[in-house]
């Protein structure tokens, strides 16, 4: 007898993580198990979190989330994704009351997604495309080993709107007009 596998929903994924202390996310209702991140990954994802965050905050501008704060992308069946850095704007969460205690309902206007082992940067450009789907204004892909971040602007086209290097300059544009980041600060 062939049995369908039982789809999750996010409210369930979270039971799932209480229950087995295990990181997942969700697409579209199968959880799938995330490592991790190593030394490196973690310490580059930190400084931009907090280079950004300062930022935003300093300006009021909304909310940086971190450590794969979990987003709903899609409902029915749900898919539930996390960056490792998310910028929300005031415009979509107005206090910090409006935070949910789960998984954020809104789609974020950044992420920053970290890849520091060359063998997943299939697995960080299907998120891209992911993210872009749901409408994520823009998406920040950072190769620890490459030493890049490729920004994707939220259009249907798949390429890239930029690539920039460790010797370049990253300048916010939208609700990030203003930010600055030598990547050379990131990556050094």
């Amino acid at each position: 007898m062939i049995t369908a596998e039982k789809l999750l929903t996010g409210e369930e994924l979270m039971e799932l993580q209480s229950e087995t202390g295990k990181r997942f996310e969700l697409l579209k209702g199968k959880p799938i198990e995330t490592m991790p991140a190593g030394g490196k990954h973690g310490y580059i994802a930190s400084k931009i979190e907090r280079k950004l965050g300062a930022f935003v905050e300093e300006r009021n501008l909304g909310f940086v989330f971190a450590a794969e704060t979990g987003v709903y992308l899609e409902r029915n069946p749900d898919t539930v994704r996390g960056a490792d850095v998310t910028f929300v704007s005031r415009e979509k969460i107005k206090s910090i009351d409006e935070i949910e205690s789960g998984f954020l309902t809104v789609v974020p206007d950044l992420v920053v997604e970290v890849v520091s082992q060359s063998n997943r940067i299939n697995e960080a450009l299907e998120k891209v495309q992911t993210w872009k789907r749901a409408g994520v204004g823009e998406i920040w892909l950072v190769d620890v080993a490459q030493k890049t971040l490729t920004i994707y602007a939220n259009s249907f086209d798949d390429a890239p709107t930029e690539i920039l290097t460790e010797q370049e300059t990253l300048y916010g544009k939208g609700w990030l007009n203003g930010f600055v980041l030598p990547l050379s600060t990131i990556f050094s």
